[in-house]
């Protein structure tokens, strides 16, 4: 199990990495990103919030993401993964992202096994 709070897990399929230029454009199409690090786009895409860069390219590798609260993805919506404000300030045009299509629908899942660079 992971050591850190992340219960609430989707994984996906046809990752893609989001360059600085695209996580800030999804930032602007999200508006105001609230504390719990999610917020819906649309009808069938959500956009999740990551406070170490380190974890970004965790996701890829994982093969999906867990976030410490549910959000309401559904399969075959697309997630965004993106910094927050102050990683994105820290590591400027390095601050990249990763985009996926969901496979299934995000649930809890306390033994969900993925390995976050964070937690080492």
């Amino acid at each position: 199990m992971s050591n850190k709070d992340f219960k609430f897990v989707v994984r996906g399929s046809d990752f893609s990495i989001l360059s600085n230029e695209a996580v800030r454009l999804a930032k602007r199409a999200a508006g105001n990103v609230p504390q719990s690090g999610i917020r819906k786009l649309g009808t069938d895409a959500y956009l999740l919030q990551s406070n170490t860069m380190r974890d970004i390219p965790d996701c890829v590798r994982n093969g999906g993401w867990a976030h410490s609260s549910s959000a309401l993805i559904k399969k075959g919506m697309k997630v965004f993964i993106i910094p927050s404000n102050k990683v994105e300030a820290e590591y400027g045009s390095a601050a990249l992202g990763v985009s996926f299509t969901a496979t299934e629908d995000m649930h809890k899942d306390n033994d969900n096994k993925f390995v976050w660079a964070s937690e080492k």
